[in-house]
C-alpha cells in the first residue's frame, strides 16, 4: 500500500478558482487492496461530500515495483 499527497489548485464547475475558497486543497492517491479502498472512499464521502467540492474516483492500477508495495518483515 502507498499514499502521495498533492497540494493543488484549479477550477471547478462553478467557476471559483481553488485560490478564492478558503483552505489547503489536496489530491490524494492510495494504492492499497480493492476493500481498503471501498473503506476510504465510504469514509471521504460521508464526512466531505456534504460540505466540500470533492472529487473521488477509483481505478485499477499495474505496480511494476511490488517491492515498495508489500509489507516490510
Amino acid at each position: 500500500s502507498g499514499v502521495t499527497r498533492y497540494e493543488v489548485d484549479g477550477e471547478g464547475n462553478r467557476n471559483l478558482n481553488s485560490g478564492e475558497i478558503p483552505g489547503s486543497k489536496i489530491k490524494l492517491e492510495c494504492i492499497v487492496p480493492v476493500k481498503t479502498a471501498k473503506h476510504i472512499m465510504t469514509a471521504i464521502s460521508e464526512k466531505y461530500f456534504p460540505d466540500y467540492s470533492v472529487i473521488l474516483y477509483s481505478t485499477e492500477v499495474e505496480v511494476l515495483r511490488h517491492e515498495k508495495f508489500e509489507a516490510h518483515k
